[in-house]
């Protein structure tokens, strides 16, 4: 019995020098997407009507804060916004008439955070405001724009703006004469465009 019980436990240890190591592997995958945020929201002022309702209206033009609409931009790159009439020209809802653009026009203040460059009509830093132009047809040229590469991504906070709109002011580029001069001879009518705003991955 005892020389049993001695060749039992030498077969227990040769069993046990001669086992392999054990070992596992998991994998968890790991990934980052990034999807593009590209957002526009007009906060208010989406409807604009410049209404001629006494001779002063027609001698000085029409402004005011208004006449304002306020937006926003947010964006995980770099963009640049369009600003453009839908048509070359107002055009009457009755008579068919058309009028100047350039009878219409605005300024752009930042509202924001960050500085934007030159090249376009808003060239100024956080607060500041760009000078009057009419508007236009061009659906071509980035009316805000970037300063450089990496510089205009960022939440509505960081990319906000005002617009204020004036008609008949004669202001910077704007059509010099009034609507009561001597040489207008405009046909009483509501004369209409639409404004388009289109954000656009920056040019860069």
């Amino acid at each position: 019995m005892k020389k049993l019980f001695v060749s039992l436990a030498i077969l227990a240890i040769t069993a046990v020098s001669f086992a392999q190591p054990i070992s596992d592997r998991a994998v968890v995958p790991v990934a980052v997407s990034l999807n593009q945020i590209l957002r526009l929201q007009i906060l208010y002022g989406g409807n604009v009507e410049f209404v001629f309702a006494d001779l002063n209206d027609y001698k000085a033009g029409i402004s005011g804060t208004r006449f304002t609409t306020r937006f926003s931009v947010a964006s995980s790159t770099d963009w640049d916004l369009r600003m453009y009439a839908s048509s070359a020209s107002f055009v009457g809802n009755n008579t068919g008439s058309e009028i100047n653009l350039s009878w219409v026009g605005y300024s752009i203040s930042n509202a924001g955070t960050y500085t934007f460059g030159a090249g376009n009509n808003l060239t100024a830093s956080a607060g500041s405001e760009a000078a009057v132009v009419p508007i236009d047809d061009d659906a071509a040229t980035a009316k805000i724009a970037c300063l450089s590469a990496g510089s205009c991504a960022g939440d509505g906070a960081d990319n906000q703006f005002e617009i204020f709109w004036r008609a008949g002011t004669g202001e910077g580029t704007m059509i010099q004469s009034s609507f009561i001069s001597n040489d207008q001879s405009i046909n009483p009518d509501r004369y209409y465009t639409n404004i388009y705003f289109d954000l656009l991955t920056s040019g860069l």
